[in-house]
Formats: structure tokens, sequence, C-alpha cells
């Protein structure tokens, strides 16, 4: 293998999705997992949590100081891949990539 490694060592497999409990289709802590190298630029063995802004019963729950989007995931993983991309969506949930995860 070109680099090195296995092909789990070169590859970014990605496995989300878009709401954290079926039966209420909640928002909450959407669960998401990068797996593989990434060619060796993926920090592997990291976790995160983000806090987040929710609106619950009519409360809103809000830390923005900490507050992030998965479009941000997205331009991690586009970061990771070496497509060049600045913004994913609408820029209201764009920040930057999650730089915790690129070695």
């Amino acid at each position: 293998m070109a680099g090195g490694g296995t092909l789990l060592d070169q590859a970014l497999i990605a496995w989300g999705t878009e709401i954290d409990n079926g039966s209420s289709h909640d928002h909450f802590d959407m669960p998401f997992v990068l797996a593989g190298g990434a060619a060796g630029k993926l920090n592997r063995g990291t976790v995160v949590d983000y806090p987040r802004s929710i609106n619950f019963g009519g409360t809103q729950y809000t830390n923005p100081a900490g507050l992030r989007y998965h479009a941000d995931l997205l331009l991690t993983i586009a970061k990771l891949l070496n497509v060049p991309l600045t913004a994913i969506g609408p820029a209201a949930y764009d920040t930057t990539a999650l730089n915790e995860l690129i070695v």
C-alpha cells in the first residue's frame, strides 16, 4: 500500500445520524464516529463532546461559547481528505474545522 500501513490507516470512514433518538427524533445528542487514519491526519482515539443550544419544552438552553454544528464536522472531513472547502450550508452554521480531530 502506498504510504505504508493498512487500508484502514489510509481510509476515513464516517458514521452518523441526524437524530439521537429514533422514536422522538430528538436533536440533542447526535452521535458521529470517524474511523480509520485518513492517511495519518486523523487524531485517533479522541472523543469530543460539544455543548449545544436546544429548545426543550419551550425553554432555551444555550452555551454559545462551545456551540458547534455538524457542518463543522463536515468541514473537518473535507480538510482531512484535502478537499478545499471553506463552508458547508448556511453561513450561520459554519464556524471552522474541529482542529482537535486533526493531527
